[in-house]
């Protein structure tokens, strides 16, 4: 717990003192909330851009360890500095914070923080297994256990297999692995358990600044409305809340969370002051760079959803036109070497391994899937969507119908237009991740945000509660609870570290009896996804991305070696000749074998074999 609590604490104040320095530079007048929101998006971009060479060389990963804990250290020692300096000149009131507020804001505020931390505390104290964390957390294990970048696929931890050239130049994971490194802290505990509280945290921080700037008279509804609609995207694992409280802790959902709503932030700011400032220009630089540094979809889905709101912009913007277009394309033109770096590596480098098979579709089904997959056939939010939509382009002023509305339309004209989705499927995001466009149609926030407007236009005073009651009912019979056991959605953790227990168990005996030596183990595949995960000295034969590697090392006789003489013998047939599968093991040199306890007694068993553990549902044997 005290562990929890200082590494929150700490991700906080570093955010907070960079947001403090850049805001004391610039001399701007930022809320407590900017200067965390903006800290934290200037540390993940200049954290991706000192990288990028590291990762590229394939670098020990030591110095840039020392790099950014040293950059942290400065941060803080040089905001403690200026803040004492500038002591005298700070007029603080508690009272301030507060001012805009009357009392009846007290009831929404508290229903906020209730909503907010009863999400932390399910996301903290309870499991939700998601099998993708078999690639991304194992790559933070291997990254702490090699002290190298980008050399070994992170799924098996062999060194004949390189990472794949999607996932190349990718920084978040490396990022996790310097705090990992410095708190010394377990991977999956580390992910699963704390740092969600801060993840989820900043996302709220960002929805009240995103609330002020739509309606400051009525942000806390706007914060309430979005929190619900968090808890109520249990219709779909695809939904923005769904990433947010399933799976925070991965790239993927702090893009959509957290760098999607700030690039929408920092718009909403541009719209305010009706100009395209210089600190705002560099803040959309390190939104980009964020962008790249999260995820491999980050590649094209935070340029794609900035290219939807410049060209809003430009079009509802009444002067300086073509010197505002030109002035948001110098981001862009600066992100161009690492864009031009990634496609380098994409089009002209071969690496052997772990990538999902994709398939290429002639006629692409753009309704089916945004039906089906992505709103999971709730036609309820649907037509909230819609009549959101409709509500802000007839009612509300040039901001939101930019931000919400033609920024969507443009998306729905291009990227996101039914009649180049094969286009756009094949050749950009790939088919298998298409639908996460629909991601930068922003449902919740629109939503969130014609609720707000339409309570800011009641003026009789005693509707208003009504209003807001009636509309938090609608979200309820729109849209499904999250926290619930069907599907396993969450449940009660097996062990600290979330982790399947007989993973747990697997690991820690190899660990015990090789002194945490680098071993090749052959597991069953429902136990392997958390191996690495938990740990990365143990290299896994049999993983998720099996296929994929083998089949791209050119290994296709091998692959189907291990299936006809291991893995269906052992795990699917449960019967063996034991002279053949002595000889099956020692040709891929395995070390360690799990099998299960119910098949020992049908088989024999070689000589070679040397008992380690003996648990309820699986034996593991040391191969000697």
């Amino acid at each position: 717990m005290i562990s929890f609590l200082i590494i929150t604490i700490f991700f906080l104040v570093v955010s907070f003192c960079t947001g403090y320095l850049l805001s004391m530079f610039k001399n701007i007048e930022w809320s407590w909330a900017l200067k965390i929101s903006f800290g934290f998006l200037i540390n993940i971009g200049l954290f991706h851009i000192i990288s990028v060479p590291f990762m590229y060389f394939e670098l020990s990963f030591s110095p840039l360890f020392w790099i950014t804990i040293l950059y942290c250290l400065l941060i803080i020692i040089v905001s403690i500095v200026i803040f004492w300096k500038n002591r005298k000149c700070i007029n603080f009131d508690v009272k301030n914070l507060f001012k805009d507020y009357q009392k009846k804001d007290i009831i929404i505020g508290l229903l906020c923080i209730i909503t907010i931390f009863l999400q932390i505390y399910v996301v903290i104290c309870y499991q939700h297994t998601d099998i993708d964390d078999s690639f991304y957390l194992a790559q933070v294990n291997t990254v702490l256990h090699t002290n190298s970048l980008q050399k070994i696929d992170a799924a098996s931890g062999i060194g004949m297999f390189g990472l794949s050239a999607d996932y190349q130049l990718v920084s978040y994971e490396v990022l996790l692995a310097v705090f990992i490194k410095l708190f010394n802290i377990n991977t999956a505990y580390f992910a699963h358990s704390v740092l969600p509280a801060f993840l989820i945290l900043l996302h709220y921080i960002i929805v009240f600044e995103l609330g002020k700037k739509i309606s400051k008279k009525y942000s806390l509804i706007f914060v309430l409305i979005y929190s619900l609609l968090n808890i109520f995207s249990g219709y779909s694992g695809y939904s923005q809340g769904a990433f947010l409280l399933f799976r925070i802790w991965q790239g993927k959902s702090v893009m959509i969370n957290i760098v999607i709503p700030l690039l929408v932030l920092i718009f909403c700011l541009i719209y305010h002051i009706k100009k395209v400032s210089t600190v705002y220009i560099f803040l959309l630089f390190m939104i980009l760079n964020a962008g790249f540094h999260t995820t491999a979809v980050g590649l094209y889905l935070v340029p794609i959803m900035y290219f939807s709101l410049v060209i809003s912009y430009v079009l509802i913007t009444k002067s300086e036109r073509i010197k505002s277009f030109f002035k948001l394309c110098i981001p862009v033109l600066f992100s161009l070497p690492y864009v031009l770096l990634k496609a380098y590596i994409l089009f002209f480098t071969t690496t052997v391994g772990s990538k999902e098979i994709v398939t290429v579709f002639e006629n692409y089904q753009y309704l089916i899937t945004f039906k089906n997959v992505f709103l999971a056939s709730n036609y309820g939010l649907l037509l909230l969507y819609v009549i959101s939509f409709l509500f802000i382009l007839i009612f509300a002023d040039r901001l939101h119908k930019g931000v919400f509305c033609f920024s969507s339309i443009i998306l729905m004209l291009t990227f996101l237009n039914p009649f180049i989705d094969n286009f756009v499927a094949n050749n950009i995001t790939g088919v298998a991740v298409y639908w996460r466009l629909f991601w930068l149609l922003n449902i919740p926030m629109t939503i969130a945000c014609s609720f707000t407007l339409f309570v800011e236009r009641i003026k009789i005073k005693y509707i208003k509660p009504v209003i807001i009651c009636f509309e938090i009912i609608l979200l309820y019979f729109n849209g499904t609870i999250i926290f619930r056991n069907q599907w396993d959605y969450f449940t009660l953790p097996e062990n600290k570290y979330k982790l399947d227990e007989n993973t747990v168990q697997i690991v820690n005996a190899i660990n015990a009896h090789s002194d945490n030596e680098e071993v090749l183990l052959l597991v069953p595949m429902d136990w392997s996804y958390g191996v690495r995960e938990y740990c990365g000295n143990i290299q896994l034969i049999n993983n998720r991305y099996v296929d994929s590697t083998f089949v791209a090392a050119g290994l296709e006789d091998d692959l189907q070696k291990l299936y006809d003489e291991l893995i269906n013998p052992l795990y699917t047939e449960k019967i063996w000749n034991a002279s053949q599968l002595d000889t099956s093991l020692k040709y891929f040199h395995i070390d360690y074998v799990a099998l299960y306890t119910e098949s020992i007694n049908q088989n024999a068993l070689p000589d070679s074999f040397t008992e380690i553990k003996d648990a309820e549902d699986f034996v593991l044997y040391h191969i000697d």
